[in-house]
């Protein structure tokens, strides 16, 4: 490839980027993650039912023992598990790709300028999240807890946006065109 095949290339990839930024639609990760809910609900509640038996499947791995899945499979609440091991295997891959997408709606943000900082402080991963659904969008607990971790995320990638912080990470309309 010369440099006149590599500059059209990049200038067709801004073009794309540039329309996706227009697009009146939303990318389609944010319209899945509003949609119809799916087989596996990834809730808040669900990523803490997770979180306190220390389930595999939040570091992105499937469940290596029985009792594991059994684990998941209380967190989804999707019912006893009674079904062969294919079966079981492919339970535990829809429940890693829910969980997947997501925390594929985490949208790093910076804060304005002035605003303080937090650091690593124990409160562990969800806490935060479900704190800020609460205080600052004004979600009560019980709706906090049934939401589902994508629209979190992108609820409050929403919510710093409209109070002045801006994306550090890809934005959702760039990330079709990225993958």
């Amino acid at each position: 490839m010369d440099a006149r095949e590599d500059i059209a290339g990049l200038r067709a990839w801004g073009e794309e980027l540039a329309a996706a930024e227009a697009s009146p639609w939303q990318p389609s990760c944010i319209a899945h993650a509003f949609g119809r809910r799916p087989r596996f609900d990834f809730t808040m509640q669900t990523w803490i039912d997770l979180d306190r038996v220390h389930s595999p499947l939040l570091q992105g791995d499937l469940p290596e023992e029985i009792e594991q899945l059994h684990d998941a499979v209380d967190a989804f609440k999707c019912g006893p598990l009674r079904v062969e091991p294919e079966a079981a295997r492919e339970m535990a891959e829809a429940m890693l790709a829910e969980i997947n997408r997501g925390f594929g709606l985490i949208l790093k943000m910076q804060r304005p300028a002035g605003a303080s900082a937090t650091s690593a402080d124990g409160f562990g991963s969800f806490l935060p999240v479900l704190t800020a659904l609460i205080s600052q969008l004004g979600l009560s607990r019980a709706d906090a807890l049934i939401t589902p971790v994508g629209q979190a995320f992108a609820l409050l990638a929403t919510h710093r946006h409209n109070e002045g912080w801006m994306p550090t990470g890809t934005p959702y309309a760039q990330r079709e065109v990225a993958a």
